[in-house]
């Protein structure tokens, strides 16, 4: 066994114990809780795969349930929530007829912090062409999604904190055609220290350490990264945070190194019927062909609760992704979107949810494509909910 691959065994084990740990405590004492949710819903999108020549468009029927458990006493809490949904999809509406997730999320208290483990496991649709047909979208497979988390957060004075977490994500496709999608697992090591320097402000510094090994391929990853930064609170309700650092990657086939900045920024405004984040981030994620793609992000948030029963939310996201085989960038890719969404409870067990949305995808010319290429997608959907209300269960 190489030294590499015991580490990730070993933090695997670790974060397995952790999050086994919390759900054993949780199941000896304090009353479990249900909170059942199912809604109805269909759904229409007009070119979901943002195919730039014959865009594709289709509808879609679905139910959903989604059925929270929650545990908790003075110093624990657990909750643990499975969502389902079956329908039938037409046409080329992206949408996963057979999705299915289990989250979960374990906390428990000490005297100086506290410590939590998480774990979730998915069965995602994936929809796409075959190599026989390119004009036609229908399902190709499923996407398994495992990710375990252990932390902890410490505070060993009034004017420090500190926050350790370990994550390990492991991603496999299940595709009958050839694809280009690649099986992969990525471990993490994050780590926070705060200081407050005074009422309002605060010192910030973080770093992390991970480990990128797809199953298939050379293009295996080591990731270091180190920011600095800090928080003020302008009033009670407005915040800035913001990092900024540099990453090193090691590339484990070749040993080159790919340097790169990194940085984090989110302005938060918070009041009691109002939210707007906005934030910024520039980091290193699992990319397309095996590697790890430098990413870009902005995104606006805006959430309104108009009264007890009226809410909506408007949002907008830009992303920038790039892939790298091993020194030379090789795909380069932009997203924009836009979403609108609210909710209205009719009575207290009936809800109604509506969505909208818009996108746009562009592919600058690069060594894979010489002429840049864009596509576009819009659409929406329309729903209704039977909240059956919190109800114990021991």
């Amino acid at each position: 066994m190489t030294p590499a691959r015991g580490r990730r065994r070993a933090l695997a084990r670790g974060l397995v114990s952790g999050t086994t740990g919390l759900v054993s405590l949780a199941a000896t004492a304090a009353p479990w809780y249900v909170e059942p949710t199912v809604t109805l819903y269909t759904t229409y999108q007009s070119n979901p795969q943002y195919y730039v020549t014959k865009p594709r468009s289709g509808t879609g029927e679905l139910a959903t349930l989604d059925l929270p458990f929650d545990w908790s006493d003075e110093r624990s809490s657990l909750v643990v929530h499975p969502t389902a949904n079956a329908g039938l999809a037409q046409g080329a509406t992206g949408i996963g007829q057979h999705n299915r997730t289990l989250d979960s999320l374990g906390t428990w208290g000490y005297d100086r912090g506290k410590l939590r483990a998480s774990a979730t496991l998915s069965h995602l649709d994936l929809s796409g062409t075959t190599n026989f047909d390119l004009g036609i979208v229908r399902p190709i497979g499923y996407e398994n999604v495992e990710t375990t988390g252990v932390g902890t957060t410490w505070t060993p004075t009034a004017l420090t904190t500190i926050d350790l977490d370990g994550v390990r994500s492991r991603n496999s496709f299940h595709i009958d055609t050839p694809t280009n999608f690649v099986d992969y697992t990525y471990s993490q090591l994050n780590g926070q220290w705060t200081y407050a320097t005074s009422e309002r402000t605060q010192a910030i510094v973080s770093a992390r350490y991970a480990d990128y090994q797809p199953a298939a391929g050379t293009l295996g990853s080591i990731d270091h990264s180190l920011q600095v930064g800090g928080s003020h609170a302008f009033t009670e309700a407005l915040r800035l945070t913001a990092t900024v650092g540099r990453s090193r990657v090691k590339l484990i086939s070749t040993g080159d190194f790919i340097y790169g900045d990194v940085y984090l920024a989110t302005l938060a405004y918070n009041r009691p019927t109002t939210t707007l984040i906005a934030s910024a981030r520039q980091s290193r994620q699992p990319g397309a062909v095996g590697d790890l793609a430098q990413t870009t992000e902005f995104s606006v948030n805006y959430t309104v609760q108009r009264s007890e029963r009226l809410s909506y939310t408007l949002s907008g996201a830009y992303s920038r992704l790039e892939d790298t085989f091993s020194v030379f960038a090789l795909q380069r890719r932009n997203y924009y979107s836009v979403d609108f969404e609210t909710h209205y409870m009719l009575t207290s067990q009936w809800r109604f949810n509506a969505h909208v949305n818009k996108g746009r995808s562009q592919l600058p010319g690069d060594i894979t494509h010489p002429v840049a290429l864009s596509a576009t997608s819009a659409g929406g959907s329309v729903g209704i909910s039977r909240v059956f209300g919190r109800t114990r269960l021991n």
